[in-house]
């Protein structure tokens, strides 16, 4: 199928047939459990409902107490509490979670309070560019210690995570069953928009301001899109979204931070994924979607040259049914081959951990099934320390490009290698030429 474009402007590249080809997710090999761990986990699940453990959200949000029928035998039935920070002292609790804007020594409870059986969990859904956006600090370890972090980021203790594949695949089937009948004419037929974005937080950090700018140029390459949110003074329903989003091809997955891990939101899950229609994506690098995506389900911004190159291959999937269908392909893949399918994440996580299960460990980027730092299973909670400063966990660890979202970071001694500022990464007019221009100019800059 051929291009309408010369080779000269789209350096050589004269069809766009192949290029979804590249878009397929890598999929790590998981250590499969053997038959008796199949029956340890069992046994312990067992146990696990006879003896049912308590979290206490600190400080949580404001709704009622969950039971622990709603964290199901699968998690090992803990009840969640959020309201009440008096069950703190209960001793069915078995792991305390702080989210980090609770996490100061005015809010936080009193030492007497915490026994040495107790997780102490620190939590945060931001990603360390908004936490520094935020200035958070993390002076509190001075007289407060975590046993464990629960963020977004894969190699966290526990993964705190905004969707994930195989709940995608399987709401995404069921809405392609009841809207479309299981047929992608079907679906196509209602699909009479181009693209749509939806975004409200334009100015709080640098690359949420760029992720406008972005939007602002691919519409002056000639993108067909449409703009909500508060950003573009046009709000959105939420009760609307399905109803909208269904009408378009493209759902422009932008994320307020830039090159943060893992840092892959309910824009990409919920809104995208789960409402039928292709996202396309800017914030987090390719690998990281690459191994939480279903595959060939996405587009990146960073696989293009330049933003009109990526308006001209929208345009081409606009006009080729073929090929745009190709992104649908892992609608019809059985659940199990989605990225991470197995893997309990958040409560359900802290649940089986406070049980003694500690199976989800196999799913870090670290895991040594020769060696593992934790046993797959222990009696009780098995012990967890932060060893490490907080500040090293959550900052020193990050990409650099992620943490130049804020030039106060220079200011600390251990980052004095990170030597060009946010002004160059973030400077939107290089935007103009394409997104690698920039990038380039920074590993020259090092």
């Amino acid at each position: 199928m051929q291009m309408s474009f010369s080779k000269t402007e789209y350096e050589g590249r004269d069809n766009f047939e192949d290029f979804s080809s590249k878009q397929a997710s890598f999929t790590p090999t998981i250590y499969q459990l053997t038959e008796e761990e199949e029956k340890q986990l069992t046994e312990k699940l067992n146990q696990a409902s006879k003896n049912r453990k308590v979290i206490v959200i600190w400080g949580g949000f404001n709704r009622p107490e969950r039971t622990g029928n709603e964290m199901n035998r699968n998690c090992g039935y803990c009840s969640l509490v959020a309201k009440n920070n008096t069950r703190i002292v209960d001793s069915h609790t078995a792991a305390v979670v702080f989210t980090y804007r609770k996490v100061n020594f005015a809010t936080m409870p009193s030492k007497s309070l915490r026994r040495p059986d107790q997780l102490y969990i620190w939590l945060s859904g931001e990603s360390p560019s908004s936490l520094q956006q935020r200035s958070m600090n993390f002076t509190f370890e001075t007289d407060r210690q975590f046993n464990a972090t629960m963020t977004l980021r894969r190699d966290s203790d526990i993964f705190y995570t905004y969707g994930n594949a195989f709940f995608s695949h399987q709401a995404v089937n069921k809405l392609f069953a009841k809207e479309y009948d299981g047929k992608f004419e079907n679906m196509l037929r209602v699909k009479t928009n181009h693209t749509i974005a939806i975004i409200s937080n334009c100015m709080f950090s640098p690359a949420a301001r760029i992720r406008i700018k972005i939007i602002t140029e691919m519409s002056e390459y000639g993108l067909r899109i449409d703009k909500f949110g508060s950003c573009f003074n046009n709000t959105l329903e939420r009760a609307s979204h399905l109803e909208i989003l269904k009408t378009y091809k493209f759902y422009l997955a932008f994320e307020n931070s830039y090159h943060c891990k893992d840092y892959i939101t309910e824009k990409f899950f919920k809104i995208g994924l789960q409402n039928g229609v292709v996202p396309v994506v800017w914030g987090p690098k390719r690998d990281d979607y690459n191994r939480v995506a279903p595959p060939n389900s996405f587009i990146h911004v960073d696989d293009f040259s330049s933003l009109q190159e990526l308006v001209s291959y929208l345009d081409f999937l606009d006009n080729n049914d073929e090929e745009y269908l190709k992104y649908f392909g892992w609608y019809l893949l059985p659940g199990e081959d989605m990225p991470n399918y197995g893997r309990q994440t958040a409560y359900c996580q802290i649940c089986r951990i406070v049980n003694g299960i500690n199976i989800d460990e196999r799913f870090k980027p670290d895991f040594n099934s020769m060696n593992p730092k934790i046993p797959l299973f222990t009696n009780g909670t098995a012990r967890r320390t932060i060893t490490e400063h907080m500040e090293n966990v959550i900052y020193g660890r990050e990409d650099i490009e992620c943490l130049e979202s804020d030039p106060d970071v220079f200011k600390n001694e251990k980052y004095k290698p990170l030597k060009y500022g946010s002004s160059q990464l973030y400077e939107v007019n290089n935007y103009t030429n394409g997104l690698h221009k920039t990038i380039n100019q920074l590993e020259n800059a090092r």
